[in-house]
């Protein structure tokens, strides 16, 4: 071990044979570079700049005269073994890694009040630090635990917009004493090997962009979460236990998910923002698995609950303006009220807009709660033809039940602003139904409206009424046991695949016509293994888009006896989802374009209304296909080939069984198929072979057999 002194001004910390080092204070430079086992004193006068460049280490680092900024070389990082020690006139703008390794314990860190712009990182195994004074770091950097103790000494830590991070598979101790803390974020996902001390800590998470932290299940003290807009999400398989727990006043909408229960020992507070439209959404993570929050006290106003249960001394709780958004118990909802948009200009869905009456006075405490009814009256001192209603993440948009029925012969534009976007408890689009959803002839939609959807979240049955208006936002079904049942034929205009999407619960046709003309519009259907239905009805399904339907099949039941047809003349991916039962539904080629099956699956009628076209089935597998209506005509064939993106091996292909009875086809050309399953598979006199087949037979299929009594007749 050695002394390396800093003389003779600025310079590069590293550079070969230099004379910025020395091995007495003052004395002459020449000195080596310093290693791990080197002290670095800084205590000469003067103002100059040390550059960092590449992989720097040393013991002790201290500096206890001067003005010394640390600044970035190429690619710098510092490697300090022993203590750290900085004069309050320190300048630290590097922004490279400083990684503090010792393996013993005693080390201190003293700053002096100087803040540090780079990353820092313990992870001396054994090795033990605590702070000599405040810490203050800036720009995001991170502070990480992956090894040894940690202590703050009482003293606080303000790590603007960084992330305190918990990690590795070492031992790990962090003491926060009676200390407050300020970050962003903090991301400990249940690290083993790993104690927090919380003592009597404050913690204030600032994070205002609605990413995820991770507090691993831990016990703290005080923490509250600061942002008044957004709110991060927990990342973890559990979120933490508090003494007191607090959410600041909003100045919008936000929201914040929990994956599992916890327990404020104090008092949860959710302060009101300055309108009711701001507010504060708890929810559980997953939709329909609640989770519950024990406190002995509760304080909050303008509040929104989805599966959470309250349970404690405070329960149940009560405030002004608290939102059920369903699953929820030991919580005193607000009573449900009728409200009406009373504002003829138009305006934001936040606004002073709302009165109790057709007639009345808006208010700003009439503003719209979950389990309320809105209702749009056909005035034009209520609303004035052509104004429009926007929608948008400032404030939460949802309705116990949404009726613009009285919209019959006024233009009612709803504009839908999805800038910025929501997430989390109103996905895809800011607008949640928990009752009906009512269309009068007169609405119209404009704005992006075409980029989001209605959720239906009511999980009981919720009718659906469109009016005959084409709607450029599709349906989203996203609860258990909600059931969208339509009162009339269904029109939706939006491009995007998710024109009609389904969760969790059931999306039901009820015998009207769906037409979904969007390019790439169609109905999508995966949600891991949650249990949701697309009833088809006797319906007839028209989708236009290129992605027409992509589902999974594990929890989804598709039932009814209509058709889905499919007129885009590009090529139609169908994504039925493995082993996906349409058995009593027919699937109907009306494009030119191919109809490319992803997945086997069971159809009940393949059918095709145009010609020529193509049936694309999936390669080493088995469709089943109860009952063929596919043909071409004369100088039009109908091809019926395998999947590939190139071309396929010989004998690789794909197989079409049905299990009984006659297949009688006419112009065809089939290449690569198996045709089997114990059925007559008749392609027809004019079909073509296009080679690799089996099983079919390309002759017309045999005339049917009429018996009567011990005679026969050949019709």
């Amino acid at each position: 071990m050695a002394d390396r002194y800093w003389v003779g001004g600025a310079g590069t910390w590293n550079t070969a044979l230099t004379t910025n080092w020395s091995t007495a204070s003052g004395g002459a430079g020449g000195a080596s570079v310093p290693t791990v086992s080197d002290n670095v004193i800084f205590d000469q006068a003067g103002t100059y700049t040390v550059t960092m460049t590449g992989a720097l280490a040393c013991l002790d680092i201290t500096v206890s005269a001067g003005t010394v900024t640390f600044a970035d070389g190429s690619s710098p990082s510092l490697n300090v073994r022993g203590s750290m020690t900085l004069s309050a006139s320190t300048i630290w703008s590097g922004t490279g890694t400083i990684t503090f390794s010792s393996t013993t314990t005693g080390r201190t860190i003293t700053t002096n009040g100087v803040t540090i712009n780079a990353p820092t990182t313990f992870s001396g195994v054994g090795g033990g630090w605590t702070l000599g004074s405040a810490l203050t770091t800036s720009g995001n950097r991170s502070f990480t635990l992956s090894a040894g103790t940690f202590d703050t000494g009482n003293y606080n830590m303000t790590l603007a917009g960084g992330t305190l991070s918990i990690s590795g598979a070492g031992t790990k101790v962090l003491n926060l004493g009676s200390s407050t803390i300020s970050l962003a974020y903090w991301y400990d996902l249940n690290t083993s090997n790993t104690t927090v001390n919380a003592g009597t800590s404050s913690i204030t998470l600032t994070a205002t962009n609605g990413s995820s932290i991770g507090l691993g299940g831990r016990t703290f003290y005080d923490v509250t979460f600061s942002s008044t807009t957004t709110l991060p999400d927990s990342q973890s398989a559990s979120f933490g236990n508090f003494r007191n727990l607090t959410f600041a006043a909003p100045t919008q909408f936000r929201s914040m998910s929990f994956p599992a229960s916890f327990t404020v020992s104090g008092t949860l507070t959710l302060t009101a923002g300055t309108i009711v439209a701001y507010r504060t959404a708890l929810y559980s993570a997953t939709i329909g698995t609640t989770i519950t929050i024990t406190c002995a006290a509760f304080s909050g106003n303008n509040v929104d609950f989805r599966d959470i249960t309250i349970a404690g001394a405070a329960a149940p709780i009560s405030g002004t303006s608290l939102g059920d958004c369903k699953g929820n118990s030991g919580i005193t909802f607000t009573s449900a009220k009728t409200v009406y948009w009373n504002l003829a200009a138009g305006g934001n869905w936040n606004a002073t807009a709302w009165a109790t009456t057709s007639a009345g006075t808006p208010l700003d405490a009439n503003f719209p709660l979950p389990q309320d009814t809105c209702i749009f009256s056909g005035t034009t001192a209520s609303l004035s033809d052509g104004a429009s209603v926007t929608f948008d993440s400032l404030s939460p948009t949802y309705v116990g039940t949404l009726d613009m029925s009285a919209r019959t012969t006024t233009s009612y534009d709803m504009v839908l602003n999805v800038t910025p976007t929501l997430s989390g408890i109103f996905p895809n689009f800011g607008v949640q139904v928990y009752g009906n959803l009512i269309f009068g002839t007169g609405c119209t939609f404009g704005g992006t409206a075409a980029n989001r959807n209605f959720g239906f979240y009511g999980r009981t049955t919720q009718l659906f009424t469109s009016a005959g208006v084409t709607s450029a936002a599709g349906i989203t079904v996203n609860a258990p046991s909600t059931i969208v049942t339509l009162q009339d034929a269904f029109t939706c205009s939006k491009s995007a695949t998710d024109a009609v999407s389904v969760v969790r619960g059931t999306f039901d046709a009820n015998n009207y016509n769906v037409t979904l003309s969007g390019a790439l519009g169609g109905v999508t259907g995966n949600s891991g293994t949650a249990t949701r239905t697309i009833a088809v009805s006797s319906s007839t399904w028209t989708i236009s888009g290129t992605s027409p339907w992509t589902v999974s099949s594990t929890g989804l039941t598709i039932t009814g006896t209509g058709t889905i047809s499919l007129n885009n003349a590009s090529t139609k991916l169908f994504d039925g989802g493995s082993s996906g039962n349409y058995s009593n539904i027919t699937l109907n080629n009306a494009g030119a374009g191919a109809l490319q099956f992803v997945n086997p699956i069971t159809i009940g009628t393949l059918s095709n209304s145009v010609q020529p076209t193509i049936f694309s089935f999936p390669v080493l597998v088995t469709t089943y296909i109860n009952n063929w209506n596919v043909s071409g005509t004369a100088g039009n064939l109908v091809t019926i080939q395998s999947n590939y993106y190139a071309p396929v091996p010989t004998g690789v292909g794909h197989a079409l069984s049905k299990s009984t009875g006659i297949v009688s086809a006419n112009y065809l050309s089939i290449s690569f198929s198996a045709a089997v399953g114990g059925a007559g598979w008749y392609a027809g006199a004019n079909s073509t072979d296009a080679g690799n087949n089996s099983g079919w037979i390309f002759t017309a299929a045999p005339s049917p057999v009429l018996y009567a009594g011990n005679f026969f007749m050949l019709m």
